[in-house]
């Protein structure tokens, strides 16, 4: 359970009285801020989110022939910055499951594409970009990046990330036969 806080001053100042929830991702304490200070307190308001799906799957996401076993996470998508994958348990010829921490690490919206033998993670960089990486799994390598880009649709000027700056923007159309992990479907 992750503890938030309440920025009063801030709230005061921009949203004209209306409380704003954030969050010290860095220590999950919970504070105010006065004068520009940070003065943390113990009685905290706590929130508990629902994991984005919360069924067991068993799916072949690295496209071996094999089910994997995929189980959601209980993590909380605040304000949707980050969608976390779900855990993901690869299985191996001789039935053992072996956590993978490449495929759990993806971010975002994954998608398997079992045709195209694709994954694709539509991932957010900041409060209103999205953007696609697609990868390919290489037997005993693991996942390699073929393209990663923009989403056209949140296309900006005056992107302040350089790191997105380098990223072209394009249209995605994701394949009819792709699958969503992070969903109960």
């Amino acid at each position: 359970m992750k503890k938030i806080l309440l920025s009063f001053g801030l709230c005061l100042a921009v949203t004209a009285g209306y409380a704003q929830i954030l969050e010290d991702l860095s220590t999950y304490s919970s504070y105010i801020v006065k004068n520009g200070e940070r003065i943390y307190f113990e009685d905290s308001i706590h929130y508990k989110c629902p994991p984005i799906f919360d069924k067991m799957r068993l799916i072949d996401v690295n496209f071996d022939g094999t089910k994997d076993l995929v189980i959601p996470r209980e993590e909380c998508a605040f304000a949707y910055v980050v969608t976390p994958s779900p855990y993901i348990y690869v299985a191996t010829k001789s039935g053992k499951l072996i956590y993978s921490e490449e495929l759990s690490g993806l971010g975002g919206e994954v998608y398997i594409d079992p045709v195209s033998k694709r994954i694709f993670a539509y991932d957010r960089y900041s409060a209103a970009g999205w953007y696609w990486s697609i990868y390919k799994v290489v037997p005993k390598k693991g996942l390699v990046l073929l393209d990663e880009f923009m989403d056209a649709g949140f296309l900006h000027d005056d992107d302040p990330e350089p790191i997105v700056k380098e990223l072209k923007y394009k249209e995605m159309e994701l394949p009819k036969t792709a699958i969503l992990l992070n969903s109960n479907e």
